[in-house]
């Protein structure tokens, strides 16, 4: 049986003419509000075949709706964003760590936050595929990583049913389109972040978590102290503090990564300050209390910002500028989640 008889999504006569067939396709809700391409059955099965996968194949439930996000069905989301048939194993992925448990997906596509989820790739994989790391990785004009964070928008609105209503989010951010990037090995000082997470060097993996806000930290110095300092006051807000729970993210600039380095830091001791300096005086919060939880989690006086200092993710992205370095603030209902794949 060939691959086309084994397609067993619903086909549409379609208009030919591409600015029709975006209109189309938005008034069937199935567009981000993006022009999005035409998926042809030649173009669905490239990307099947491409997946290794029968086209029946289930990759996850995507909540809340937990639609069925079958390679097929994950295919022709693909084709609509843009992607290239090599990404389907880093989709499928990708899918299967944004739907474990750990990262409660139900949650984040149906809550007011702002939210969505952040993936960072690691291994071989980034210059397989040519996923960006360095400069502007998350600007625009990278088209493997949005395609690829695209796709997965597209299949959380369109599988998923994350479209408002069931979307609550308040106000929205640029960033719910999905943020994809590489984390810079090549230049970072410390073992790249999947293998603290348990997986080998040579393995291909991507790790994602939720991010609710994202917050440029300008450190323009010359010690790692004042660096540390900069970071853990940018870190000090966001829904994290009400629960002192979920994961957050760091990426360090290559020239900041460099000069904590030199100071003898090692991705854990930076974890571990970073942990110790966002604890926030209990006399500086509000005095009607934790509202969402009722109470705060305090230690000696002072309130965590999440359980654990392997809650903040930090890896190296960007170029060797010793200036910008990054905050991603999580939720404080949201852990991480990896998942290895071959490319």
């Amino acid at each position: 049986m060939n691959a086309v008889r084994r397609l067993r999504a619903v086909q549409s006569a379609a208009p030919a003419d591409a600015f029709e067939f975006n209109q189309w396709a938005a008034r069937k809700g199935w567009s981000d509000g993006l022009p999005v391409l035409p998926p042809t059955t030649d173009r669905v099965e490239a990307m099947v075949k491409a997946s290794g996968l029968a086209p029946d194949h289930l990759v996850a439930a995507i909540a809340p709706r937990l639609g069925a996000a079958t390679v097929e069905k994950l295919a022709v989301n693909a084709v609509m964003a843009g992607c290239e048939p090599q990404y389907m194993p880093l989709l499928i992925a990708a899918l299967q760590a944004v739907t474990d448990p750990e990262l409660n997906l139900d949650g984040i596509q149906t809550t007011t936050n702002a939210g969505g989820p952040m993936f960072i790739v690691n291994g071989p994989a980034r210059q397989r595929l040519g996923i960006a790391c360095g400069a502007d990785a998350l600007g625009v004009g990278n088209p493997v990583n949005q395609t690829i964070g695209r796709a997965i928008r597209l299949v959380l609105r369109n599988i998923g049913g994350a479209i408002p209503p069931v979307d609550r989010s308040t106000l929205g951010a640029p960033w719910k389109m999905v943020m994809v990037l590489g984390e810079n090995e090549e230049i970072s000082p410390w073992p790249a972040l999947h293998t603290t997470l348990g997986f080998k060097a040579e393995d291909s993996v991507v790790t994602t978590f939720n991010v609710e806000s994202v917050i440029n930290v300008p450190a323009v110095y010359t010690s790692a102290d004042a660096i540390l300092h900069s970071l853990a006051r940018a870190m000090q807000g966001g829904l994290n503090v009400c629960f002192s729970d979920g994961a957050l993210g760091v990426a360090l600039s290559g020239g900041h990564a460099r000069i904590l380095a030199e100071a003898g830091m090692s991705r854990e001791d930076i974890q571990n300050t970073l942990f110790e300096r966002t604890k926030i005086p209990l006399a500086d919060l509000p005095k009607e209390g934790n509202i969402i939880t009722g109470t705060w989690t305090v230690e000696n006086g002072r309130v965590l910002i999440t359980r654990s200092p392997k809650d903040i993710l930090v890896f190296v992205a960007g170029d060797e500028s010793p200036y910008h370095s990054c905050y991603f603030c999580g939720w404080g209902l949201s852990r991480s989640a990896s998942r290895r794949f071959d490319s």
